[in-house]
């Protein structure tokens, strides 16, 4: 980022900050939102992922975008854009896990931990080993447009199994009381 754009260490810190921010608002707001009966029952069967798949499809588009940035404000206001919508897409996953370990009994925090934990330990040990020698092939740019199609592949594969659902019981099936349930 030092030769892109021709900053300090310091500016360059600083601007991280516009990831952290917006990040903390959005908690909040989906918070609320991925806990409300009624708009679960509006994106029924998709529950809590259909803010997953909606906040990895945007983000993947804003991710594309920040490749495209040619200044620090641009840059500063693409990463804060980035920032919220992966934070719609984040926040349901903490509330899913607790579903999950009210299905499968009081005893069974440490099993979905463990497993949350797995894949994002999975993520800190493929990012840093395979993003750079990418970055050196195809560049910033390019390595950003690797990463939307992640995002979106990701999407997708979080939509199979309620699309599935879907298709298969109809909609009302997954809405009231005796709903059937997607996890």
């Amino acid at each position: 980022m030092a030769e892109e754009y021709g900053s300090s260490p310091t500016v360059i810190g600083v601007v991280f900050i516009s990831l952290v921010i917006p990040s903390m608002i959005t908690g909040l707001v989906a918070g609320r939102f991925t806990d409300d009966e009624r708009i679960l029952n509006y994106v029924a069967p998709y529950g809590r992922f259909a803010f997953m798949i909606v906040g990895s499809v945007l983000a993947a588009i804003a991710v594309a975008c920040v490749g495209a940035t040619r200044n620090i404000a641009g840059l500063v206001v693409s990463l804060a854009v980035v920032s919220f919508l992966c934070g719609i897409a984040s926040v349901p996953i903490m509330s899913t896990m607790g579903i999950h370990v009210y299905r499968m009994g009081g005893n069974a925090y440490a099993k979905v931990y463990a497993l949350f934990n797995m894949a994002y330990s999975l993520g800190l040990i493929i990012i840093p080993t395979v993003l750079p020698p990418l970055m050196n092939a195809v560049g910033f740019a390019g390595t950003l447009g690797v990463v939307s199609g992640l995002l979106v592949l990701g999407a997708i594969v979080l939509a199979i199994q309620p699309t599935m659902m879907l298709r298969k019981y109809g909609r009302a099936a997954f809405i009231g009381e005796n709903a059937r349930t997607f996890l």
